[in-house]
């Protein structure tokens, strides 16, 4: 029942920032503050450096991802990781699809360095990533038995999250609305995910234990 309560407040707080987005369509006072502060108008060549990193959101790398960390899951004998992982990523997809298709946000004017098309809230980027780099920091933490994987874990995940978002901004095809936005999405997501596992460890308990599970 925890997770219904944390997603809940994560879904109160997309809300706070859509009504924000919907009304205006264009940028908010946040958002023009953010294109001004990280360069997002900059002129010139951009960062090669983060042109690289930038395609650690790409659908490509995502998806690679995605599949090879569900495969060692699998391979590890932790299905139920496997599941998580895939599961939160589809997840996030779907719901990214949705909520851009119902706001219908504008895009930003960008120099076109990288490639972004159709609606730009939420960034899809911020949210499939916080999902997938977000599910597979908590499984990390979750299931390695070593203190320094699970902080090593938390830390790489945390870093690329922040990395694909700041990314977004610096090339300027999305608001910084719109990564807040993809972020609670994702977090959304992942925490969906984290009360299927628990829900389901509980009942595994249960039956090996003998006991009936609770009615809710």
């Amino acid at each position: 029942m925890k997770h219904i309560g944390w997603m809940l407040v994560i879904a109160i707080l997309f809300g706070v920032i859509a009504v924000v987005v919907i009304p205006a369509q264009g940028p908010a006072a946040w958002d023009r503050q953010a294109a001004e502060l990280l360069g997002a108008d900059r002129q010139g060549e951009p960062s090669g450096l983060l042109l690289a990193l930038n395609m650690l959101g790409s659908t490509a790398a995502l998806a690679g991802v995605a599949l090879l960390s569900a495969a060692a899951a699998w391979w590890l004998h932790s299905r139920r990781a496997a599941a998580a992982v895939l599961g939160t990523v589809i997840a996030a997809m779907a719901l990214n699809r949705v909520l851009k298709t119902a706001i219908g946000r504008p895009r930003p004017d960008h120099a076109g360095w990288v490639e972004a098309t159709g609606y730009s809230f939420p960034s899809g980027n911020a949210m499939i990533g916080m999902a997938l780099y977000g599910i597979l920091a908590f499984v990390i933490w979750k299931y390695a038995r070593s203190g320094a994987l699970r902080l090593a874990g938390t830390a790489a995940g945390a870093a690329v999250i922040l990395i694909l978002g700041y990314c977004r901004l610096y090339f300027g095809v999305h608001y910084l609305t719109d990564i807040a936005a993809g972020y609670l999405g994702g977090l959304f997501c992942i925490t969906g995910a984290a009360g299927w596992l628990k829900a389901f460890e509980t009942r595994l308990a249960q039956r090996r234990s003998g006991t009936r599970p609770r009615a809710m």
